[in-house]
């Protein structure tokens, strides 16, 4: 089944309670010290962040040339206004409303690879940068839907965790994280501590996202049911629910969300990303 096939049929399951997502987990683990990946996601302004409006030709072009081919279907014509989509192959930064480079990484578009012709979204980072693109959300919302084609080219070392996407439904609440590292593919619920410290719990395992291989990351959140999942080309890798070891925490409320894609990491490292799609079911 192609990736778009899989991602319809897996929407389509999902609305009428079909592809679950959810896995049981081991033991969380968690830790109290800040990390890169909670870092400023309700403060882009602070960083030399880039806003709608760059034009294309000052995109961050990380990638060498390509042959030219006809121009291949847009990607993100096949979803309707409740959708929103970002293939990277038409205005960037846009749809998106912010882009984050902070202390030297970079984030632009680059036509190396792409599973949806010509561009992919590029970060690349180094210890101590991150890099995302923000897009910030009208009306109160309790779910989440999301899917995103994701591919690791450099990885941190084994101990170094990165969060690829993040999302909050409420600025006075919780985050979560989907983070991968070289032995594990988690998600994390980071909460801000009145102290400036960081609350982070992480589910273990998972599995490992393999290197210079695109991969499917679908990633559903239910507020009301007390559920989150995360699946990668179908594969359930971690889940949070009242059927799991360990359960969504009460403070995370319905509100106006706030989502991040890219790349915050501890130690070098290059990924793409393409064809993203979000709905709130």
């Amino acid at each position: 089944m192609s990736r778009r096939a899989y991602r319809f049929a897996c929407i389509t399951l999902l609305a009428t309670g079909g592809c679950s997502l959810f896995v049981t987990l081991d033991e969380l683990t968690g830790g109290g010290a800040r990390s890169d990946a909670g870092a400023s996601f309700d403060a882009t302004a602070a960083s030399d962040a880039g806003v709608l409006g760059r034009d294309d030709a000052q995109d961050t072009k990380t990638d060498g040339g390509a042959d030219a081919v006809a121009p291949p279907v847009p990607f993100c014509s096949a979803f309707d206004a409740g959708t929103f989509c970002s293939d990277f192959d038409n205005t960037f930064p846009a749809p998106w409303d912010t882009l984050q480079q902070v202390n030297g990484a970079t984030l632009g578009r680059g036509d190396a690879a792409a599973l949806s012709a010509p561009f992919s979204l590029v970060a690349d980072t180094r210890t101590g940068t991150h890099a995302a693109l923000y897009k910030d959300f009208a009306g109160a919302h309790s779910t989440a839907l999301v899917n995103f084609d994701m591919r690791i080219e450099a990885r941190p070392p084994a101990a170094a965790r990165f969060a690829v996407f993040t999302i909050r439904f409420d600025p006075d609440s919780p985050r979560l994280l989907v983070q991968t590292t070289a032995t594990s593919t988690v998600i994390t619920q980071e909460t801000d501590l009145a102290d400036g410290g960081l609350d982070s719990v992480s589910t273990t395992g998972g599995g490992v996202v393999p290197v210079d291989t695109w991969v499917h990351v679908t990633f559903a959140v239910d507020l009301s049911k007390r559920t989150a999942s995360l699946a990668i080309d179908g594969t359930k890798r971690a889940a949070l629910g009242p059927s799991e070891a360990k359960q969504l925490g009460s403070n995370f409320v319905a509100g106006v969300p706030r989502m991040r894609l890219g790349a915050y990491y501890t130690s070098d490292a290059k990924t793409r990303f393409d064809n993203f799609t979000l709905t709130f079911p």
